[in-house]
């Protein structure tokens, strides 16, 4: 036995390297039938344009490529269609294998992501094959019957773009799920709160909700992040400074929400205007934790309060860690908070 499973060992890789020749060959004399009797199209159009960087000429003499509206480049895009079109439809079995495609594509290709588990509730973005937007379904267990809970496609959009959810969260309760969406994939989510029961909305709607984060309290009242509202006329570059953390109750007016975290909001955070702030209630834990993010910076700074002590510019936050001590990720189980910073140790530290 040992003998022959040595010999199988040498011989199955010199097998499977020759089968794949063959099957290379064979595609490759297919392709070279289907190519053989097509003229390919006219050569791209050159326009040399040269520009200097530095002092280094750099040529390009495809720049004509760029513009979109020359004819010559859209007849030339369009022999180029054509021609791909033409190499394709040779392809031996191509209609039958479309066909095969066709029937069970749609809902064997179907992409599921972001899943995420409250109690027994299970939630996901899923996409169909034919689809090009996710969508934000929800099932009780694992098991339960798939119940569709967020349709961008079925709510109100700009003219000529589509919606898009960027995030969502669930609360502790199964109650209700907050949800970002924005048109046309800008990002510029805003913030919206459906019904799990129902499937309704509840009209909480909230703008300037970019990277809101959103989390749920135990008494149902949300944390979220929100832009700064600019005046009309600051500069733009101001869009992202000042962003602030609040505390909302559904149904109140969101423009009277009070912040908590954020640049000049407590003298006992050090919050610069361009920092990014996030916090968050885990699951089972008396603290709500809060971080402060410098743009693309690995280290964070962290913060922690009383659950039972929040009070807008008033809550007695406690700061964990500074940018100094080198965190970049932290996880909260209970009341116990982890900490992983390089400082000190290259290939990092757990603390607890």
């Amino acid at each position: 036995m040992l003998r022959f499973r040595t010999l199988t060992e040498r011989i199955m890789p010199l097998i499977r390297v020759l089968a794949y020749r063959i099957a290379v060959g064979a595609f490759v004399a297919v392709f070279a039938n289907v190519t053989s009797s097509q003229v390919g199209p006219a050569a791209a159009p050159v326009s040399n344009v040269t520009d200097t960087y530095f002092g280094v000429a750099v040529p390009d003499p495809y720049r004509s490529l760029e513009d979109m509206k020359n004819p010559d480049v859209a007849s030339w895009m369009k022999a180029q269609a054509a021609h791909t079109r033409a190499v394709l439809d040779r392809v031996p079995q191509r209609d039958k294998l479309l066909a095969e495609i066709s029937r069970n594509g749609d809902a064997a290709a179907a992409r599921v992501s972001s899943v995420q588990i409250s109690a027994d509730h299970v939630y996901y973005l899923k996409r169909l094959a034919n689809e090009n937007i996710p969508k934000l379904y929800v099932r009780q267990g694992f098991a339960g019957k798939e119940r569709l809970l967020v349709d961008p496609d079925a709510l109100p959009a700009p003219a000529g773009k589509h919606n898009a959810i960027d995030f969502y969260a669930p609360s502790p309760d199964n109650r209700h799920v907050a949800f970002g969406l924005s048109p046309g994939g800008s990002e510029e989510s805003v913030l919206r709160v459906v019904d799990v029961a129902t499937g309704k909305e509840t009209g909480d709607v909230i703008d300037r909700a970019n990277f809101a984060q959103p989390t749920f309290l135990p008494d149902g009242r949300m944390i979220y992040s929100r832009m700064q509202k600019l005046a009309t006329d600051a500069p733009v570059t101001d869009k992202y400074l000042n962003q602030r953390v609040f505390v909302h109750r559904l149904g109140d007016d969101p423009e009277k929400d009070q912040p908590i975290l954020g640049a000049g909001v407590s003298p006992q955070t050090v919050v610069q205007p361009a920092e990014l702030v996030f916090a968050g209630n885990p699951i089972g834990s008396r603290f709500v934790i809060g971080a402060v993010v410098n743009g693309v910076q690995n280290e964070i700074k962290v913060f922690s309060a009383p659950l039972a002590s929040l009070d807008g510019d008033k809550t007695p936050w406690i700061r964990i860690a500074d940018n100094n001590d080198e965190v970049t990720d932290m996880a909260v189980h209970g009341d116990v908070l982890y900490l992983l910073p390089h400082k000190g140790a290259s290939h990092f530290k757990v603390l607890k």
